[in-house]
This record gives structure tokens, C-alpha cells and sequence, in this order.
């Protein structure tokens, strides 16, 4: 699934709001998206955040797992009455170094389009949820004496979801592409990939053949839908390219 596939202009023009916020290191933060979605057009949800520095002086922040980050990794705490909608994108370990990170001039703005559904939303069920972006956190030279959650509290975007939502597993798998630097690491990425497909491919001829109740299913995977488990096991099986990148 490309990350950029636009939401119709007919429901960009009638039902967008944005939500501004300032921060304390003269950083703004300003969503736009509709104010609702059908169900049916859950994957179309896109949200546009717009970072501003509004300071004096340039501002160096962490542009990775948050709303400056451009691949599908979390970029919002998302709920629904209280409780906590799970992520279904990508997880991602970074080694920080000085490439992570990324200098807004004072006046200059930096815009990310997410793509808003990489959450559970059908499990959740139809309704309000609370978009609260991840703001990106500035490069610090020295640690915090405080030992309390330097989590930056954001004001949330609300999108009311109508109608059946279906289950985001259902949509175009993405197949990470490596883009690191080192020869040693992508070497040994390059070569887990298509190792992993063929792993898949085996397990899903082996379930295939065996069915549910064999000794290894169980122990693997329980009483799990095995329908859910082949059907997991052909995405991997049919990776399509284009996908997020990984480093």
C-alpha cells in the first residue's frame, strides 16, 4: 500500500479542521484531517501535521517515532472513551546518532502527511477516537535530573468513524526496504528477507497439509484461527514492493 494515497478533495474541503498547539520551545503543532470517516474508507485516513518554529532561534529535534517521522511507525497515542487503540504499523530500533535528528530554522515549517490507519480501529468498533500527535523531542546534551516522564502533553484531534469498520489485516501488506549504510548489516537484512518468505511459505504448506489440530500447530499457535494464521502467512508469502524503508 503506498503511505500517500489522498483522501477525495470533495472530504478534504468539507470536513477538515485543524488543531493548533504551542509548545514551549516555540515549536507549533497544527493537524488537519476530516472530522469523519466511514468505516468502509478507513484507509484513505490521512492526517497532515504541520510543524512550525515560531522561536527565535533554530531548534534541533528527533525526527524518528514521531509526528515528523515519514514512514508508518507510531506517531499518536490513539483512543476511543478512555481506553488506548492498538498500532499495527511498524516497530522500529534506532541507533541515535547525529542523522536522526533534524534543525527547524526559526520561521520554517515542516509538513508530514501520517496515514491514520494503522491503529485496531475494528476492534475498537465505530465511534470517536482522540488522535494526540507524538511530538518530536529536541536534542539534549545533557540528561535530565528529573526522572519523570518527559512525555510532551499535546492537545488531541478528534475523527468520528462511522459504520463497519473492517479490519485493517485486510489491507496490501508493506514489505520494509533496506536502506542502510552499513554493508555488513544490510548484507545480513538483505538475506533475512527472502529467508523469512520461504520460512512462511513452509509453514503455510506444512498447515496446509496438517490442519489444526497436528501437534505442531498447537504448540505454535494455540487454538488460533488457522484461516487468520494462512492468511498472514500468504502476506509474507506475497510482499509487494514499495513498502516502508528500514536502516
Amino acid at each position: 500500500m503506498k503511505l500517500t494515497r489522498l483522501l477525495s478533495a470533495v472530504s478534504l474541503a468539507t470536513s477538515t479542521h485543524a488543531t493548533p498547539f504551542q509548545r514551549t520551545d516555540g515549536l507549533t503543532i497544527k493537524v488537519n484531517g476530516p472530522n469523519s470517516i466511514s468505516g468502509s474508507s478507513i484507509a484513505d485516513l490521512k492526517l497532515t501535521v504541520d510543524v512550525t518554529n515560531n522561536g527565535a532561534e533554530p531548534v534541533r529535534v528527533l525526527r524518528y517515532n514521531n509526528v515528523l517521522d515519514i514512514l508508518p511507525t507510531r506517531s499518536w497515542r490513539v483512543g476511543k472513551n478512555g481506553s488506548e487503540v492498538g498500532f499495527i504499523g511498524i516497530k522500529v530500533a534506532l541507533q541515535i546518532d547525529e542523522n536522526a535528528y533534524i534543525t527547524i530554522n526559526n520561521g520554517d515549517t515542516v509538513s508530514v502527511v501520517h496515514e491514520g490507519s494503522l491503529f485496531g480501529f475494528a476492534s475498537a468498533g465505530a465511534g470517536t477516537f482522540s488522535f494526540e500527535p507524538i511530538a518530536p523531542e529536541p536534542q539534549v546534551t545533557v540528561l535530565p535530573t528529573s526522572k519523570g516522564s518527559r512525555r510532551n502533553q499535546t492537545p488531541s484531534f478528534d475523527v468520528a468513524i462511522t459504520g463497519e469498520i473492517p479490519h485493517l489485516e485486510s489491507l496490501t501488506p508493506r514489505e520494509p526496504i533496506s536502506i542502510c549504510t552499513d554493508p555488513v548489516k544490510k548484507a545480513f537484512m538483505d538475506a533475512s528477507y527472502p529467508e523469512a518468505m520461504a520460512l512462511a511459505q513452509l509453514s503455510y504448506d506444512y498447515i496446509t497439509a496438517n490442519g489444526a489440530s497436528d501437534d505442531l500447530y498447537q504448540a505454535y499457535f494455540s487454538t488460533n484461527d488457522p484461516a487468520r494464521i494462512l492468511r498472514n502467512l500468504r502476506y509474507v508469502i506475497e510482499e509487494d514492493t514499495g513498502g516502508p524503508t528500514i536502516t
